[in-house]
């Protein structure tokens, strides 16, 4: 049996008109967070996601960190077509 490790994500919160979007973070490198459109939530160890969550609520965001339930899939939401 193979042992599971609890995961992760970083997630933030931005208004849009009135409406609250949740965006996960897709990926991580030094001092930059980024996060794409239509792409999965990207685990991480829970020290690392809240260092993470501490850096984006600096630069004023409203930042969360959420435990991923094993084989639970979290994705950004893609992104809207112009009209």
């Amino acid at each position: 049996m193979t042992p599971r490790f609890d995961t992760y994500v970083a997630v933030f919160f931005e208004d849009d008109h009135g409406m609250t979007i949740t965006k996960f973070v897709t990926s991580a490198e030094r001092n930059t967070a980024h996060w794409e459109a239509g792409k999965e939530a990207h685990p991480f160890a829970e020290s690392y996601a809240k260092d993470i969550v501490f850096g984006l609520t600096l630069n004023g965001y409203a930042a969360a960190v959420i435990k991923v339930l094993h084989g639970v899939e979290l994705r950004n939401r893609p992104a809207e077509m112009p009209q």
